[in-house]
């Protein structure tokens, strides 16, 4: 791993992998089992049950790279300990791929490494709800709240989109007039092949997900003195038991807090 800067951070798998993964499957473990983010560029190290194989997955900028090395004799020295991962250094893994043990070497000259715990819901909430009372532009308590409940299950479940990526690619098609056809053309530039059907049905998981935000946002609306209304008519396809050529209607509210105002948008499919 020369090739790497020494600062990229090194995560061993503690546990056995099914060495028959590949990238995919790797990468949705690295996801679900550990919580961890696949394209963040660290290093993510798995080995089999009878430790004479060790993978290595990684992103390099515009693709998945995925290292392999099968030993003919003897075993790597993996650890094993209750721990679902452990961070390791750059050094610290050349010992281990070399077949030397890591947990004597880490013993006497390396107390600072640790084993990654998994944090908490609670302690989620926590660490939020204290980020929100010291930000200058704090939201409300109850949107705090829910969005740290909602950390605790994936927005896509068994999926490998982070929600940075989701994010990235909701704020590029509703803020940036960026159509799924678009952004489907610049992943391919990026050597990422995304069709615009995945897309789309990664923003409807989306807007399933934020539906209780949804909901307070309307409590927001309504609690106000005045609430103005644009409707709009609009041409749905396929919409269930009505043609193409029915119109349907978008309204947008705005109102609540005068101080404040909030937006919210509904597609309403409705006969005039």
């Amino acid at each position: 791993m020369a090739f790497l800067p020494l600062q990229t951070k090194v995560y061993l798998a503690v546990g056995s992998t099914d060495m028959r993964k590949s990238i995919n499957g790797l990468s949705i473990l690295v996801e679900e089992a550990l919580e961890m983010d696949p394209f963040s560029g660290y290093l993510f190290a798995f080995s089999n049950r009878r430790r004479n194989q060790i993978k290595i997955l990684y992103w390099d900028r515009n693709g998945f790279c995925l290292w392999q090395k099968r030993l003919e004799k003897h075993r790597f020295r993996w650890p094993v300990y209750p721990e679902d991962m452990m961070e390791i250094d750059q050094r610290e893994l050349s010992r281990l791929l070399e077949g030397l043990d890591l947990e004597k070497e880490e013993q006497k000259n390396r107390p600072g490494s640790y084993f990654w715990k998994k944090e908490s819901a609670c302690c989620r909430m926590s660490c939020l709800a204290e980020r929100v009372k010291n930000s200058p532009n704090r939201i409300s308590s109850r949107y705090s709240c829910l969005m740290s409940r909602q950390q605790s299950r994936k927005m896509i479940p068994k999926g490998i989109a982070t929600p940075g990526l989701l994010a990235h690619i909701i704020v590029s098609k509703f803020e940036d007039a960026l159509p799924f056809y678009r952004q489907e053309k610049i992943l391919q530039r990026m050597g990422v092949d995304l069709p615009r059907s995945t897309l789309c049905n990664w923003a409807v998981k989306v807007a399933d997900g934020i539906e209780p935000i949804l909901s307070l946002l309307q409590d927001d609306i309504r609690s106000g003195p005045l609430i103005n209304i644009d409707e709009t008519p609009v041409q749905v396809l396929k919409e269930p038991g009505r043609s193409n050529t029915s119109k349907s209607y978008m309204w947008v509210y705005r109102g609540g807090d005068p101080d404040k105002p909030v937006l919210i948008y509904f597609m309403v499919f409705i006969f005039r």
